[in-house]
């Protein structure tokens, strides 16, 4: 089964004209786009949400759905925030399903600001995550991937792992910008190198559906969704360790630059190179 590349579009991209640029982006091996729902979407400004998905269909895109994030918890450990929780995002989910856009899969960032060294905190947030994920699978009936994040609990993949162990439909989406920036700020002096942690984490996600990816670049300063090519990763090495994950989808997550706003020409004509790339060191 070939490799899908995705690029991420949210309500601020519509400023750079994304609807009008969907056939650019189909043009340059972009086979699915990963909508994320933040607010004001759904709620308002529905019909915009509704033409994207118009004009992605009528080029035969693929829809990925980036559940909301901001002000949502959802490894909280407060119990009694669970409902509330899901049903924003559920709510999402249905949006995209009534348009007759069903997601591939539904990505979800497992926040939390709790100290995970206090008490029992680690288990009860893993409690948590594990209880709403399951409640996802079960109302969407989607597959639902927790994304690693760059500090705190969900930096650490194993934590992930195990809050899914033994679910039906949840697996891990594997951000390797997020990765590379956990490394460059707290792991520098437990291994050799980057990749050498990338491939640790390889490890840990053998036995667990990862058909996701995110990849973008950082630098230095951890200023992180960099265009490729303007930070310190080496792409051809990272396709090199993801392979053995045998991704379904690359979702190429790269919006900003040091030096202009980069255009949506740009950036697919980026992605289009790195596809080839991609396509060589996963088979």
């Amino acid at each position: 089964m070939s490799i899908i590349f995705g690029y991420p579009v949210w309500i601020g991209s519509i400023k750079e004209g994304i609807i009008d640029k969907i056939k650019l982006l189909k043009k340059h091996n972009i086979g699915l786009l990963e909508v994320s729902l933040e607010y004001p979407w759904p709620y308002k400004h529905t019909d915009i949400l509704s033409r994207l998905i118009s004009r992605a269909r009528e080029e035969n895109l693929l829809i990925g759905m980036h559940a909301p994030w901001r002000d949502l918890p959802y490894a909280a450990p407060y119990t009694v925030l669970d409902q509330s929780i899901l049903n924003v995002i559920i709510s999402s989910y249905e949006f995209l399903a009534k348009e007759n856009a069903v997601p591939k899969y539904v990505v979800v960032h497992p926040y939390t600001m709790q100290k995970i060294d206090v008490f029992d905190n680690r288990r009860d947030i893993i409690n948590s995550l594990r209880r709403r994920t399951k409640i996802l699978t079960e109302k969407t009936g989607s597959i639902i991937l927790l994304e690693n994040l760059t500090k705190g609990f969900a930096g650490e993949v194993s934590y992930l792992v195990e809050a899914i162990d033994g679910l039906e439909n949840a697996g891990i989406c594997l951000d390797v910008g997020h990765l590379a920036a956990r490394f460059n700020r707290e792991l520098t002096t437990r291994y050799n190198s980057f990749y050498d942690y990338l491939d640790e984490v390889v490890d840990i996600l053998k036995d667990t559906m990862s058909p996701v990816i995110h990849v973008h670049d950082v630098d230095r300063l951890n200023r992180e969704h960099l265009l490729i090519g303007e930070g310190i990763l080496e792409f051809k090495r990272i396709y090199k360790s993801i392979a053995r994950l045998n991704p379904r989808f690359i979702i190429y997550e790269i919006f900003r630059s040091n030096k202009v706003k980069p255009s949506v020409e740009k950036i697919s004509r980026i992605i289009g190179e790195q596809a080839s790339w991609a396509r060589i060191y996963i088979h």
